[in-house]
């Protein structure tokens, strides 16, 4: 998992709360390049990382995001796709659901979509709002903390995937207080940890 970029409305800081005021101010998000430059990684599977602050995008994001899976795929690395990073509320969902299959079909058909998930749609999201992503991604991966800190309570969380009608992921902190959680094992539909590093 590769950061790439962030994708950012470009009259709003870096960090804002997702509110409706700020929501009806800020303009389409814009694509700001970071991260690793293209190089060969062979042997390895990647995936291309973003980091969005707004469900509003403008139109030239998509364009730049399959330009650079291509130029990482003829680099000679084994391409999953891209993720994007982005904490949606709950109550936020189904927009969200609208913007990843939008994504989808911009994407070309050999790329892959996974997206980070916040550990609360665990609690409060609805089977119908986890059907819609499920229409849209091919990979879920449940955040398991806040910044840089494990949050206290993930379990309780977690045991309430047991009924997730889909496949997903479980993302934990580089030097976080992760404990495990020897449930995960029983579950059909986990697939294994990612690790992000600080």
């Amino acid at each position: 998992y590769l950061l790439q970029g962030e994708i950012r409305a470009p009259n709003m800081p870096y960090y804002r709360p997702d509110t409706h005021d700020n929501n009806a101010q800020a303009l389409p998000a814009t694509l700001i390049t970071q991260g690793l430059g293209v190089r060969p990684l062979r042997g390895k599977k990647m995936w291309l990382v973003y980091r969005a602050t707004s469900q509003t995008w403008s139109e030239d994001v998509m364009p730049q995001l399959i330009k650079r899976l291509e130029q990482w795929q003829r680099a000679g690395n084994h391409v999953m796709g891209i993720q994007i990073d982005y904490d949606a509320p709950t109550y936020r969902l189904g927009e969200y659901a609208a913007l990843l299959k939008q994504i989808r079909q911009q994407l070309p058909a050999q790329y892959q979509l996974s997206v980070t998930g916040l550990l609360d749609w665990s609690n409060q999201a609805e089977d119908s709002q986890f059907i819609q992503l499920n229409d849209a991604i091919d990979e879920l991966v449940i955040q398991t903390y806040q910044g840089s800190t494990t949050l206290t309570n993930y379990a309780q969380h977690l045991i309430r995937l047991k009924d997730l009608p889909f496949d997903f992921k479980v993302g934990i902190i580089e030097g976080g207080q992760w404990q495990g959680a020897a449930f995960l094992e029983d579950n059909p539909h986990f697939q294994g940890y990612v690790v992000f590093l600080r």
